[in-house]
C-alpha cells in the first residue's frame, strides 16, 4: 500500500487548524460559563448602567431636590432586578415604607420588621416596603460588585424587586431628612410626593410596629 506523503503538512495543517478553533469555541464556552457562574456578565451590564446618561447624578438630584416640596429628597436608583427608579415618584403606591440601610451588619435589625410589614401589605393594599441601601457615590464598577454581592446573598425575586441601591452622598442625603443616626436603619413612611408621614428607627419592638400600623391606618380607614 503507499502512501502520498506529499499530502501530509497540509493534512497536519488543516487538523492542527480544527484543533485550535476547537480549543477556542470549548474555551469561549467555558469563559461565558464561569463568567455567568461568577456574576460576571450581570456586573459587567450594570457596570454599563452606572456609566451611562440615564444614570443621573445623585448629588446634583439632591441639590435640586433642596428646594422640592416634598420631605424625602429626589434621588434614583436601580433594584436588584435591573429597573431603575426615580424616588420618590415610582412608588408605586399612595403609601410606601422604605428602610434606609447604611452597612450590611444592619441587615439583622431589617429582619426584624419584615414580618410585620408583609402582613401590612396584606392587609393594605395603599402600602408597600421598600429596602434602600444607602451606599457612598462609589465608581461605576465597584457599584456593580456591591450589586451583585447582593444578588448573590438574596435569592428571592421578590426581595431583589424591592431592594433598591442608593448610591449617593450620604451626608446630604441624610441631612436633607433629619437623620443625624445612620447607626441604626431608618424607617420612613412617605407618599409618592415624598411627604414624611412617619418615622422610626432600629430594630423592631412591638410599641414601633403598633405606632405604625396605627399611623397607616390614620390614613386609609
Amino acid at each position: 500500500m503507499k502512501v502520498n506523503m506529499r499530502h501530509w503538512p497540509a493534512r497536519l495543517a488543516g487538523s492542527k487548524l480544527k484543533q485550535r478553533w476547537l480549543a477556542v469555541l470549548i474555551g469561549g464556552v467555558l469563559f461565558v460559563g464561569v463568567a455567568r457562574y461568577l456574576g460576571l456578565a450581570e456586573m459587567l451590564k450594570r457596570t454599563a448602567w452606572y456609566l451611562s446618561p440615564s444614570s443621573q447624578n445623585q448629588a446634583g438630584l439632591l441639590v435640586a431636590a433642596s428646594a422640592a416640596g416634598g420631605d424625602f429628597p429626589v434621588v434614583s436608583g436601580f433594584n436588584l432586578l435591573g429597573d431603575q427608579f426615580f424616588l420618590p415618584s415610582d412608588l408605586t403606591t399612595p403609601y410606601s415604607v422604605v428602610i434606609l440601610v447604611y452597612d450590611q451588619p444592619q441587615q439583622s435589625d431589617v429582619y426584624t420588621w419584615v414580618p410585620l410589614l408583609e402582613a401590612i401589605e396584606t392587609d393594605f393594599a395603599d402600602v408597600r416596603y421598600y429596602e434602600l441601601p444607602t451606599l457612598p457615590e462609589f465608581n461605576a464598577a465597584f457599584r456593580a460588585q456591591v450589586d451583585q454581592w447582593m444578588i448573590d446573598g438574596i435569592p428571592d425575586e421578590a426581595a431583589r424587586d424591592r431592594t433598591i441601591t442608593l448610591y449617593l452622598d450620604v451626608e446630604a442625603f441624610n441631612q436633607r431628612l433629619g437623620i443625624d443616626n445612620p447607626d441604626e436603619i431608618q424607617l420612613l413612611l412617605i407618599t409618592s410626593e415624598g411627604d414624611l408621614l412617619w418615622r422610626e428607627s432600629g430594630a423592631f419592638s412591638a410599641a414601633k410596629g403598633q405606632a405604625l400600623q396605627n399611623r397607616i391606618r390614620s390614613l386609609v380607614d
